[in-house]
């Protein structure tokens, strides 16, 4: 019978497995069994992306004016051509805003999903733009005062966020020491209401498999008993833990299909095949398009990185003779919204290594 996979989970294994230096990934890395945020810094960037010319070269839209500084009455601008070329081209805006009957925003999950889709454009836009376009999609449908409220809650997200950065929460090895210490971190930049609101699934999902590590390195337990305790726990567990849980093993499957591919050279028909009894033709169908394409853009950037090597190291060229000829290079290879994630790559220190 084949695995019913719906499409937002695919792409969520399909990122774990194919992308996972890139995407943004729902399930929790490493299988620690916590949550991590990505981090990002108070002005919306990369940790690892240093100032430079790069900041500059990131685009405007058309009608974007630098006069005052609130985004939320400032004169609208045209996104719908940037939007069209950007990252998001073939994407729906996930979440929403939704209001109370008192005209008041609410909270929740939907909210948060909204600007972690928005704060994926880091490195496409500038973060002032970031912060613009998202006050122009709430004001175009809420009106001006719920965009600044809007707004107001997007800017504590984004402290927390660099907080999370800054606290190098990956260093720690203890598990249960790791989630009270981010379950506190929430709590300080986001208050009490907020944290709950965009984070009280992941916490619950991370308390139930602290417990599940608990019982599992009880060594005072026989397997049966062992075994027994699990099974009640995943019993009386709620179905979004369920479901949570079924995502996470989805993923790791798929991911450790991968692994076996790779490291066997397996041909891409049996890939489909093995794929196609795991997880259904369609699904399996799915994954090979998002591989071929992985592949194919890798493939791109390896050819680059060895043409900018070259450039970089031919003696006859100055520095402004290099920083035009590796211009063209780009220009020659990529369009205009690749360049824009090239540079990103570039600025962050994730290409490719030109002597693969």
């Amino acid at each position: 019978m084949e695995a019913r996979v719906s499409g937002r989970r695919l792409a969520i294994a399909a990122g774990a497995a194919l992308l996972a230096a890139l995407a943004l990934r729902l399930v929790w890395p490493g299988g620690s069994g916590l949550p991590s945020e990505r981090p990002i810094p108070a002005d919306g960037r990369p940790a690892t992306e240093a100032t430079s010319s790069h900041d500059a070269a990131l685009p405007r839209p058309r009608g974007w004016t630098t006069t005052g500084d609130d985004a939320a009455t400032g004169p609208p601008v045209d996104w719908s051509e940037f939007l069209a070329r950007s990252s998001l081209r073939d994407a729906a805006i996930d979440g929403e805003v939704r209001v109370d009957d008192a005209g008041r925003v609410v909270a929740d999950l939907g909210l948060r999903r909204l600007f972690d889709q928005l704060l994926s454009l880091v490195g496409e836009l500038d973060p002032r733009s970031i912060r613009r376009l998202l006050a122009d999609l709430v004001a175009q449908r809420h009106g001006a005062d719920v965009a600044r409220e809007v707004l107001a809650i997007f800017d504590r997200y984004v402290d927390y966020l660099a907080a999370v950065s800054d606290a190098r929460l990956a260093a720690i090895s203890d598990l249960r020491e790791r989630h009270d210490r981010i379950r506190a971190l929430r709590r300080d930049r986001l208050g009490d209401a907020l944290a709950e609101a965009f984070f009280a699934a992941d916490e619950a999902l991370a308390e139930h498999t602290l417990a599940r590590i608990e019982i599992a390195r009880d060594r005072t337990l026989d397997a049966d008993t062992r075994a027994a305790r699990l099974a009640a726990l995943d019993a009386d567990a709620p179905s979004a833990i369920r479901e949570a849980r079924r995502d996470a093993a989805l993923a790791d499957l798929l991911a450790e299909q991968q692994r076996q591919f790779e490291a066997l050279a397996i041909d891409p028909a049996t890939r489909a095949a093995e794929r196609a009894a795991v997880f259904g033709p369609a699904a399996a169908a799915r994954l090979a398009a998002v591989e071929a394409a992985e592949a194919a853009w890798q493939g791109r950037l390896v050819d680059y990185a060895r043409a900018a090597a070259s450039i970089r190291a031919d003696p006859a060229l100055d520095a402004t003779a290099r920083a035009a000829a590796l211009d063209a290079e780009r220009a020659r290879r990529f369009d205009e919204a690749e360049r824009r994630r090239v540079a990103s790559l570039e600025a962050a220190g994730l290409m490719p290594d030109p002597r693969d």
